[in-house]
């Protein structure tokens, strides 16, 4: 894998990531898939790649004021907290039915999209 491919499918992974598409689940397909890097450290890799643009966009809508934080901090700490209950429950799970799990989970978000309809404003 060359340094410019792998610049050019990081800056389209942020751009995505950016436009709120799933860029994360798209680095992991691509780390597994492309890059035969193992399932596990595609997992972290994915992590640190996303964690500073989401510190960068959570600053840039503080800033405009855009971030509703009553809203948003229960969702933030609940989530927090079981991405580390379900990290430690997993790290003893078989790297195989993670991948099978993590395929499902990649079909229903994409039945989820084909089927969304705009919500209108009542």
């Amino acid at each position: 894998m060359s340094f410019f491919m792998t610049v050019c499918v990081s800056a389209i992974l942020g751009l995505l990531s950016g436009l709120g598409v799933g860029g994360g689940s798209l680095l992991i397909i691509w780390l597994t898939l492309i890059v035969q890097a193992d399932y596990s450290s595609a997992k972290y890799i994915n992590l640190l790649f996303f964690l500073p643009p989401a510190l960068i966009s959570t600053v840039t809508h503080l800033i405009r004021k855009k971030f509703p934080i009553r809203k948003v901090l229960p969702a933030a700490l609940a989530g927090s907290a079981c991405a580390a209950f379900f990290t430690i429950l997993s790290s003893s799970w078989n790297v195989e039915i993670l991948r099978k799990l993590f395929g499902i989970l990649l079909l229903l978000t994409a039945w989820r999209e084909l089927r969304y309809k705009k919500q209108t404003a009542e």
